[in-house]
């Protein structure tokens, strides 16, 4: 499934409020985190920045991360139509990052 070409009438159906939630597992403790995110590249970014922010921290790290969609009732793991999912696309990403295509 390739969330980008999921109509947004579509996923207002699915499900209007949470269709797309960025899941981790802090170090250390066992339930999962749920965070809602609009779309497949605010999810990238979101873990990218979270990822960041985890290792300035000592204590606390995520052990896992994944991304989720809401459809007939229930949540999947996300990927795209090759099979490629988030991590895919945060590799990516860094990737342009490390090479200054942002100019960060």
């Amino acid at each position: 499934m390739k969330w980008k070409n999921v109509s947004s009438k579509m996923t207002m159906m699915m499900n209007p409020n949470k269709s797309l939630r960025v899941w981790t597992i802090p170090q250390g403790l066992t339930p999962k985190r749920f965070h809602d995110v609009p779309d497949v590249s605010a999810a990238t970014w979101f873990l990218i920045a979270l990822i960041h922010h985890y290792k300035n921290e000592i204590w606390v790290g995520a052990e896992a991360y994944g991304l989720e969609y809401y459809e007939n009732g229930g949540w999947s793991e996300w990927q795209d139509d090759e099979g490629n999912d988030i991590i895919h696309y945060m590799k990516q990403e860094i990737a342009l990052v490390k090479a200054g295509k942002y100019g960060i």
